[in-house]
């Protein structure tokens, strides 16, 4: 009887090791992370339907849990403006983590809209005179030349 009673013990004792040890779980203290896809910020044409270039989250315990992020947006293609797209995930322990992205909704003149440094060329002889910046806004399929004169050297555009 003593020897069923020491045998049981033992069980009991290797029983409960396996239980507490398997039951023994790391905390988890790392938050997961959303990368974006695409740029941010992202400019967009007024009117035209959007595409979210798209998202994956992932954590360092639940591995991918893209599927688990809930997306809040501001988004009006309809009118121009900066818009913010939120983007929230939370992880099985209950740490989240959110990302954010711009976009900028322009019309068609805004998304043509250039700067960048031209030569300015003197008409009467196209010597080379000097370089400026100038903003110009330019119109597809433009067919004729405008100027613009600076003192007295005139830009081609």
């Amino acid at each position: 009887m003593k020897k069923q009673f020491k045998a049981q013990m033992k069980k009991l004792i290797l029983l409960a090791c396996v239980v507490v040890l398997t039951s023994c779980k790391k905390e988890d203290i790392t938050p997961p992370f959303i990368k974006l896809l695409g740029d941010n910020p992202l400019t967009h044409k007024l009117k035209d339907s959007f595409q979210d270039p798209g998202y994956t989250a992932h954590d360092q315990e639940d591995g991918d849990i893209t599927s688990k992020v809930v997306v809040n947006s501001t988004l009006n293609t309809q009118e121009t403006g900066s818009y913010t797209i939120q983007y929230l995930v939370t992880d099985a322990s209950g740490r989240s983590a959110s990302a954010s992205r711009t976009v900028l909704v322009k019309n068609q003149l805004e998304l043509d809209q250039q700067t960048g440094n031209y030569a300015v060329v003197d008409s009467m002889n196209g010597a080379f005179r000097s370089t400026a910046t100038l903003e110009m806004l330019l119109q597809p399929k433009m067919e004729k030349l405008y100027s613009t004169t600076l003192v007295d050297t005139q830009v081609e555009v």
